[in-house]
């Protein structure tokens, strides 16, 4: 298991370790994301992103991450798996809705 786990993947360990309850805290609604990081990091214009964050004095850095990561994501798979731990919990729910989905959903099926 990788040592970057989300509190997501966390949580689905937990349930295939026998745990009967689990609870996902969030400050913030979820938003499914296909990426842990917005597109501006990844899509065609991403060398302007990371010249900006070479650029920037270190210091700086993790200050950039935390606004390019954002918060609140999860990826459509693990919250797809999760909701389906859920339902057959009875719950059928998560925390946060299915209205929170994000742009480029990445949910089961669609990305």
């Amino acid at each position: 298991a990788s040592s970057r786990q989300t509190a997501g993947h966390l949580c689905l360990v937990a349930v295939k370790n026998g745990a009967t309850a689990v609870t996902l805290a969030a400050r913030r609604p979820i938003v499914r994301k296909p990426f842990d990081v917005d597109l501006q990091v990844v899509g065609d214009r991403r060398g302007e992103a990371l010249s900006s964050f070479w650029a920037a004095p270190p210091c700086d850095r993790p200050r950039l991450i935390g606004r390019l990561r954002g918060g609140g994501s999860m990826a459509g798979e693990v919250y797809a798996s999760l909701l389906r731990h859920a339902a057959a919990r009875g719950d059928g729910e998560l925390g946060g809705g299915e209205g929170s989905g994000g742009e480029g959903d990445g949910g089961e099926g669609g990305g």
